[in-house]
């Protein structure tokens, strides 16, 4: 089947921060009692383990959320995120944002490896430098843009906050779930309507 997605997504935070998450989400949106969440999770984790993380090295971009020194959970914003874009995809031209960054702290880093480019945004980056950031992704979507709404990008589930880590991360998938997709019509493996 994995032929068949011309892109594939695999979201992979901190196990603590992934438990942290269905715990959550499933005693606010669908009535479980903590205690049911953990013994389900504890139940599927061979599932887990068999099927769902081995599609990891088969991702084009992989997504992990992870907590910085001292993190406050009560504070999610504060993420760090490392995004590992896949050399299977079209490069993402990001020099002038590294740049800015790099002229302060380094809290946008690009690493690039041989399978691989790593992107670590931390949950500190300023908002002059994520702006920055963002505006070259929205140039990047052009008219396609036009079918994001702005006030969304970055925002929790629960609207308990926004994130810039987040708010990238999403515009960056967005990015290329648009790219992809001209690339699939351009090749003829995929037609529109």
């Amino acid at each position: 089947m994995r032929s068949r997605y011309h892109l594939t997504v695999y979201l992979d935070p901190e196990e603590e921060l992934r438990r942290e998450w269905m715990v959550k989400r499933d005693v606010a949106k669908r009535g479980y009692t903590p205690e049911e969440v953990i013994a389900d999770i504890e139940r599927r984790m061979p599932d887990s383990r068999a099927f769902i993380w081995p599609q990891k090295e088969h991702a084009d971009i992989i997504v992990r959320f992870y907590r910085p020194a001292g993190y406050d959970p009560e504070n999610p914003s504060t993420l760090n995120v490392r995004i590992t874009l896949k050399h299977t995809l079209p490069r993402l031209d990001l020099s002038e944002v590294l740049h800015s960054a790099y002229e302060d702290e380094a809290l946008i880093r690009l690493e690039t490896r041989k399978e691989a480019d790593i992107l670590d945004i931390t949950g500190n980056v300023t908002p002059e430098q994520a702006q920055a950031f963002e505006r070259i992704i929205w140039d990047h979507l052009g008219h396609h843009a036009e079918h994001f709404d702005p006030s969304l990008v970055g925002t929790f589930w629960d609207k308990a906050g926004q994130s810039y880590p987040l708010a990238l991360t999403q515009l960056i998938i967005a990015y290329y779930l648009v790219k992809m997709r001209e690339l699939a019509i351009e090749r003829g493996h995929l037609r529109v309507a």
